[in-house]
């Protein structure tokens, strides 16, 4: 069996009302799948208290290699200088955009094989 993959996906982030302003001003955030070892290693074991084995997401590796780029971000500090965000270690380590890293995220931690999106 053959199976295509683009090397670069795009998403759209709602967060920020982002989905509603023109194309052209859109935060986009280009992509692609993980590996499998990539979307497993999200996943860490650590011990309820009950000593129960429970399962956490941690998701900045994930997030760090599997975004190529990011188009249309900028953050202004209090002196009102800019500073892009391009890249997944830059969105983990900025400072007030916290849901939309959590959106990106999750996001990619749940994007499916490309088999089951021909269903």
């Amino acid at each position: 069996m053959k199976l295509s993959l683009k090397k670069e996906n795009i998403f759209i982030p709602e967060k920020f009302g982002n989905k509603d302003l023109p194309e052209i001003d859109q935060i986009r955030v280009i992509w692609r799948y993980p590996t499998g070892q990539e979307k497993m290693s999200t996943l860490q074991s650590k011990y309820s208290g009950s000593g129960d084995v429970v399962f956490a997401n941690t998701y900045r590796e994930l997030v760090e290699q599997c975004v190529i780029r990011i188009e249309n971000l900028s953050i202004a500090d209090d002196d009102g200088k800019e500073v892009l965000v391009t890249t997944g270690k830059e969105l983990a380590d900025a400072r007030g955009v916290a849901s939309l890293y959590e959106e990106v995220a999750n996001f990619i931690s749940s994007a499916n094989d490309i088999l089951d999106k021909k269903k």
